[in-house]
């Protein structure tokens, strides 16, 4: 399997950064985003968004091919609500066959792409700088997070990987023996739900052997627990709340007027 290129240097100064304070900026952009219903605010919101991102030592290149998915899919949004729009009010801009294009749902549309495009950014640019034993171990150290949720969700969120090769096993093998879709859509989709049903199987297997791993090592919540790296909350963790959560306010104080 094929290993994506990191999107940033472990060097750099978003790696660096603590998981929760990524995770309080991204969740606080992600919230005003939607709070915000003017596309000049939101446009300046995704601006304030990637001068964060230009700071942070991203590589552009390898951001940019990530973030093409989901910004297609945000012009996506904004071309459906712009022309398939119930309610054609204001200015007529463009009008041919069956399509108008008037102001109010264009800047409807444009609204709606944008907090797309901003919670894309942001929500990538946190996910994928994170490493997800660095952010099991400063919920549980420093919000006090349940330690068998977490333990938990980053054993799921690391099987992940595991039953995407899984998948791939199971397409090569059903395709080796002669079991194709051809071009049939309803034998395409009983191959797809029967396959599913295989992986849920190889899951279910897997989850029970690593729980009675885990049992075997000797967890337990009742216990307390020591950690073998810990999650510290430094100075630029500070500055990056602080930053994001001011300029936020100030933007929502601003366009309440």
């Amino acid at each position: 399997m094929v290993t994506a290129l990191p999107l940033c240097p472990p060097e750099s100064l978003v790696a660096r950064l603590n998981p929760l304070s990524k995770l309080i900026a991204a969740a606080s952009v992600t919230l005003a985003a939607f709070l915000l219903d003017s596309w000049q605010e939101l446009g300046l919101l995704l601006g304030f968004s990637l001068l964060l991102t230009a700071v942070s030592g991203v590589s552009w290149p390898r951001l940019a091919h990530r973030l093409l998915f989901f910004w297609s899919a945000a012009a996506m949004v904004v071309f459906i609500n712009t022309v398939w729009a119930a309610e054609k009010t204001g200015q007529v801009w463009w009008t041919w066959g069956p399509i108008t294009v008037a102001s109010d749902a264009l800047e409807t549309g444009t609204v709606l792409g944008l907090r797309v495009a901003i919670a894309a950014l942001v929500g990538l640019v946190g996910l994928t700088t994170t490493d997800p034993t660095d952010m099991a171990d400063a919920l549980m150290q420093q919000w006090r997070v349940s330690e068998r949720f977490t333990i938990g969700a980053l054993t799921a969120l690391r099987m992940l990987p595991l039953l995407a090769e899984e998948w791939q096993r199971l397409s090569s093998a059903r395709r080796a023996r002669g079991l194709d879709g051809r071009g049939n859509p309803i034998r395409r989709v009983r191959l797809f739900a029967s396959t599913m049903f295989g992986l849920l199987v190889i899951a279910l297997r897997r989850g029970q052997r690593l729980a009675l791993a885990v049992e075997a090592r000797g967890f337990d919540p009742a216990v307390d627990r020591t950690y073998a790296r810990r999650s510290r909350w430094h100075g630029r963790d500070w500055v990056l709340v602080a930053v994001v959560l001011v300029s936020l306010s100030t933007l929502l104080v601003v366009s309440s007027r």
